[in-house]
């Protein structure tokens, strides 16, 4: 269970959303009756930005958040917990949660951000979406990430310390192992499998096939 109910601690829910940026946020009213309920994407700057907010703004008084990486978990919360709530969340038109649910950054040459719901970290599942993609499992990628951090594996490039806020978190998922190559599903390893990239040298290694290793291309590297 991943759910998180924040009231009446505003430094708690901020600190989750730093953690958990790509999680999903219920800004509902305090009130039981409410009828109030926005699903936003963590980090939205509707749920996240404290820059002329008041202490306590989001939790402390007549808000409260509900915060999970599972819609159907936030869905069976609101039903057990409000009698008004019908089976759906008002969206956020900013963020957008809907529609940007399954890949965080359409743009990317290589989407690594699809949603799996199962707990079993399996990948695979060849698809067409612009350039060919396949299906990466998020619970992998945030493992990935929790265990070696934001910086690219290659050129080391850190982009919160280059870009500021807009570059926290950001950063590519790199799967060792040839994707295309594998064909069948099968369960990832997410510290042996995979490796935090940017997206250029994401790219490079992806020049060759079967790609560049990491150290390959790391060799190659003009500084």
């Amino acid at each position: 269970m991943t759910l998180k109910i924040f009231d009446n601690d505003d430094n708690v829910y901020l600190e989750w959303m730093d953690k958990n940026p790509s999680y999903f946020v219920v800004n509902t009213r305090r009130a039981k009756n409410s009828d109030y309920f926005y699903l936003h994407k963590s980090k939205c700057h509707h749920v996240s930005t404290t820059a002329g907010l008041d202490k306590g703004a989001y939790t402390e008084r007549n808000y409260i958040k509900i915060g999970s990486d599972d819609l159907n978990e936030l869905k069976n919360w609101f039903e057990q917990n409000n009698s008004r709530f019908k089976g759906d969340f008002t969206e956020c038109k900013t963020c957008k949660p809907f529609s940007e649910k399954f890949i965080d950054n359409p743009i990317f040459l290589f989407p690594d951000t699809i949603e799996n719901e199962t707990e079993v970290l399996f990948e695979g599942a060849k698809k067409q979406i612009i350039v060919n993609s396949y299906e990466r499992n998020f619970r992998a990628r945030q493992k990935c990430l929790n265990h070696y951090g934001y910086c690219c594996s290659v050129c080391k490039i850190d982009f919160e310390k280059v870009y500021g806020i807009i570059g926290k978190d950001f950063i590519h998922v790199h799967h060792l192992k040839e994707i295309s190559d594998i064909g069948d599903t099968y369960i990832v390893d997410p510290i042996a499998d995979l490796r935090p990239v940017c997206p250029n040298c994401h790219s490079m290694l992806h020049q060759r096939k079967p790609c560049f290793t990491i150290d390959e291309l790391t060799n190659m590297m003009r500084y």
